[in-house]
């Protein structure tokens, strides 16, 4: 019984014509009467949304869209498909909703990734924020690079990924916060020559430091990519004698 189930189950997945994704890419086809703004606004490529709608079509066997190079305008079955797909998805979004409310009393569990060039001193001020606006909250923190964390979040591997800005996000993903950080530089104490100085060149370190040696931030990561970028427009060659993720 179990294994003809299955197949009747098989079977019938294979007549389904479109799923919910496929369904919203056509809604947002339809509302940007554009394939070009609709795969902007989804993160795909123009081809890719192409692909997905022409999909839909032929498993319907009916023409969604008519094309020209410069207008995309719904036909008549499109219409009819486009008026029960708010109400489709709406359904699916309340559904969502309600089951995302009969479990609130249990605790959520947030993915958070953490580029390894933010110094440690700024998450226990992240987390304390949040655990006091969401208490019942659970935060697994990791820390990789900024370029796989933003591959993370695109994977939905994780919920949230605080990275250097330096790092080209997907189109797909949004920047909720900027903030500032300021590059600090650590000197030896009353021995040396800056703790006289007032104003200093950059391209100047190197000679008062001369002896000296330089802990710098790794600069294969989006921060220490900025970093050297920066020394080198001031002519600062400054040689490590040892890099750090942070």
């Amino acid at each position: 019984m179990y294994d003809l189930l299955m197949l009747y189950m098989h079977e019938w997945l294979a007549t389904v014509p479109f799923d919910l994704y496929e369904l919203s890419l056509f809604q947002l086809v339809a509302q940007e009467r554009s394939f070009t703004g609709a795969a902007r606004k989804a993160g795909l490529t123009q081809s890719a949304m192409t692909r997905q709608v022409a999909g839909i079509e032929r498993a319907l066997g009916v023409s969604l869209f008519e094309r020209t190079t410069r207008t995309v305008t719904l036909t008549d079955a499109g219409n009819r498909l486009l008026a029960r797909a708010a109400g489709i998805l709406r359904q699916v979004a309340v559904v969502a909703e309600e089951l995302r409310h009969e479990t609130a009393f249990g605790p959520k569990q947030v993915r958070v990734g953490v580029s390894r060039s933010i110094g440690f001193s700024y998450l226990p001020g992240f987390i304390f924020r949040f655990q006091r606006d969401c208490p019942n909250a659970q935060i697994t923190l990791i820390q990789e690079s900024s370029a796989r964390l933003l591959q993370m979040v695109h994977e939905r591997a994780l919920d949230v990924a605080i990275v250097c800005s330096g790092t080209k996000p997907p189109r797909a993903l949004e920047v909720a916060h900027h903030f500032s950080d300021a590059f600090t530089l650590i000197v030896p104490g009353r021995e040396s020559t800056l703790s006289r100085a007032t104003r200093v060149r950059p391209k100047a370190l190197p000679k008062l430091l001369p002896d000296q040696k330089w802990l710098m931030i790794r600069r294969e990561s989006a921060t220490g990519r900025q970093l050297y970028r920066w020394l080198d427009r001031q002519g600062a060659g400054i040689e490590p004698a040892l890099e750090v993720d942070n």
